[in-house]
């Protein structure tokens, strides 16, 4: 996996995103309601996928811990799975892209992230896409936030996601 290319900030009110920060337009885009989670995506996430080229990006992931208390390593990653994902432990899933960040202090967030790779394609089928941010906790990697993607996809060959239906 490779780094990110986040903004890290300080949580302050009325703090805008630097205007000169790139994205592209997302294939799929999401609203993401804020619960209140220890480390969290918030605002607009998605991922666009053109070809075997895939683009992740992320308005805010924030440690809403209390400040000094740093999180663990942290990976954004966007994963095909064969039911829609609702939370906790997961098995028979396929990476389809991610990337790693490094540790977050309470209080404090990553703001207009973007990530691009090449798409890692799972085998042939009809897959459920879901973008998690997952923590080391000294042991494994851990789902903390995550959102679905309604729309299965439908896998046909090494570099193509279509959608199912």
């Amino acid at each position: 996996m490779t780094a990110c290319l986040p903004s890290l900030e300080s949580r302050e009110p009325n703090m805008e995103p630097s205007p000169n920060q790139l994205l592209l337009p997302p294939t799929r885009l999401a609203l993401i309601p804020s619960p209140v989670r220890e480390i969290s995506l918030n605002g607009h996430s998605g991922y666009n996928l053109v070809n075997d080229r895939i683009a992740l990006h992320a308005d805010e992931i924030a440690n809403n811990r209390t400040p000094g208390n740093l999180s663990g390593s942290l990976s954004l990653e966007l994963w095909a799975l064969p039911a829609p994902y609702q939370g906790g432990a997961f098995f028979g899933g396929h990476l389809v892209a991610g990337c790693s960040l490094q540790p977050l202090s309470g209080q404090n967030c990553y703001r207009n992230l973007y990530h691009e790779q090449q798409a890692q394609t799972p085998p042939p089928g009809v897959w459920y896409l879901a973008l998690m941010i997952r923590e080391w906790d000294m042991a494994a990697y851990v789902t903390r936030d995550h959102m679905t993607f309604p729309q299965p996809v439908r896998a046909d060959s090494i570099t193509a996601l279509n959608l199912a239906g």
